[in-house]
């Protein structure tokens, strides 16, 4: 396997060239007569040599794209768990916007409610005062002419108990 083949078959490729090259030409043609024996040993140690460098490529190439299916399938998970990611934050992006959206239309909605009753307990309240004030004032002036009654009967009973004489001289 390995370099020591490599080195191997170019060694009996150049003595095939060699054993080629020391070929007598032949007088008619281009063609030469050569060791037919010394060829055929030197090619077939070439195809001896030759599967084992094939396999070994063979299974580096296969190496070499189980490497790169596993790469690949890794850098596709990866792409997934950050899609998966990336849509999770935007969904909860979008949650917290539409929460913030909706606590602020509920504080807005409370806040009227509240005005609203506030301004119901106001007049409420106002008008009680009025319904109190009203019966103050008639109480105030039941004991205005209460009072007067008594000042006119005092006067009355003042008058009846004096001797006419005094009655008499103080008029």
């Amino acid at each position: 396997m390995g370099m020591g083949t490599l080195v191997e078959i170019s060694q009996s490729i150049d003595a095939l060239t060699q054993v080629l090259v020391d070929g007598k030409a032949r007088a008619l043609g281009s063609g030469a007569v050569v060791d037919r024996e010394a060829a055929l040993r030197i090619v077939d140690d070439i195809k001896a040599s030759l599967p084992t460098e094939l396999l070994a490529a063979q299974e580096l190439l296969d190496k070499a794209e189980a490497v790169r299916d596993s790469a690949s399938a890794q850098a596709q998970e990866v792409l997934n768990q950050a899609r998966e990611q990336a849509a999770a934050l935007a969904s909860e992006h979008e949650i917290v916007a539409l929460a913030n959206q909706q606590a602020s239309h509920i504080l807005s909605e409370a806040h009227s409610v509240a005005e609203q009753k506030k301004a119901e307990i106001d007049a409420y309240v106002d008008g009680k005062l009025a319904s109190f004030e009203g019966s103050l004032q008639q109480t105030l002036s039941a004991v205005a002419a209460g009072r007067e009654k008594l000042a006119g009967e005092r006067v009355a009973l003042s008058h009846r108990d004096q001797p006419e004489d005094s009655v008499a001289a103080s008029e």
